[in-house]
């Protein structure tokens, strides 16, 4: 196996015997001078073929042993639900469970829409999804609340058919562009559209849409939390603002507060990394 690309000491980039490209895990393979050989495979704790190039830059970001749990949980998906899932699920995963962890931390409760439905039409999914919120307390000494199982299932779901649930009835592409736009033009920065920040936040914003055509938008229970975002975060409840303003526009509905608390967090996020 050739290492060609240090990703951090113990992740680099590699190509196998033949040629093909994958992310390896390993203890520090990265450390060695790029490119070499590595010969000695015992090493090599994982192995991922097929990550796209936009999310290797969170490999940097992550802890292993988030990756480690995510990597445990995407096999037990694969070996329990009768479904192709994308390769980028392993690192989607890893991401969600370390801003889960990250807002269980900072305290920052916000309850996933879909608990009843998923549990009851996408059965194996939610089963799967209730036992990695079980792993994760356990393994990071946290208490993620049962409901965090949706949003995990969710992410199982969308990872068997590559794609996000699409709100049909409007031109979402042309309003998440829009909304895009209107956080640069607020931020005063330039967002690198095909990354995995953009992909992520699409994503993000492809859910609420289609929770908006289902009429299916977060409960409002939960007030205290916007308003100590909206002190903490002033310019991200601005710019949220503008993004609600817009999306009343566009589609006659007006977000919530639960809805607005989400979509701070992830613009403040979103943000953040961008300008970092």
């Amino acid at each position: 196996m050739k290492v060609i690309k240090k990703i951090n000491n113990n992740v680099a980039l590699c190509l196998d015997g033949n040629q093909r490209e994958l992310i390896a895990f390993g203890k520090g393979i990265g450390f060695k001078p790029i490119p070499y050989e590595l010969t000695d495979l015992s090493v090599i704790e994982r192995t991922y073929y097929g990550i796209s190039p936009e999310y290797q830059g969170l490999l940097k970001e992550i802890p292993k042993e988030i990756f480690d749990v995510s990597g445990m949980l995407v096999d037990l998906a694969a070996n329990s639900i009768d479904a192709d899932f994308n390769r980028n699920l392993v690192i989607t995963l890893a991401d969600h469970i370390n801003f889960a962890i990250d807002r269980y931390k900072k305290n920052i409760h916000i309850k996933p829409p879909y608990v009843g439905n998923l549990a009851y039409l996408h059965e194996a999914e939610y089963k799967v999804a209730t036992q990695a919120v079980a792993c994760i307390n356990q393994r990071f000494g946290v208490h993620l609340p049962k409901e965090e199982a949706a949003a995990i299932a969710l992410h199982l779901i969308n990872a068997e058919n590559s794609v996000a649930p699409k709100a049909d009835f409007l031109d979402a592409s042309t309003m998440i562009s829009d909304v895009i736009g209107l956080i640069e033009k607020r931020e005063n920065i330039t967002i690198d559209r095909s990354g995995f920040n953009a992909s992520r936040f699409i994503t993000h914003m492809e859910y609420l849409l289609a929770r908006i055509r289902n009429n299916e938008t977060l409960e409002n229970n939960n007030d205290k939390l916007f308003n100590n975002l909206k002190q903490e975060y002033r310019e991200t409840y601005l710019c949220a603002e503008d993004v609600r303003t817009y999306l009343q526009q566009k589609t006659g509905k007006n977000l919530g507060s639960e809805e607005m608390s989400y979509l701070m967090l992830h613009i403040e996020r979103f943000c953040s990394r961008e300008q970092a």
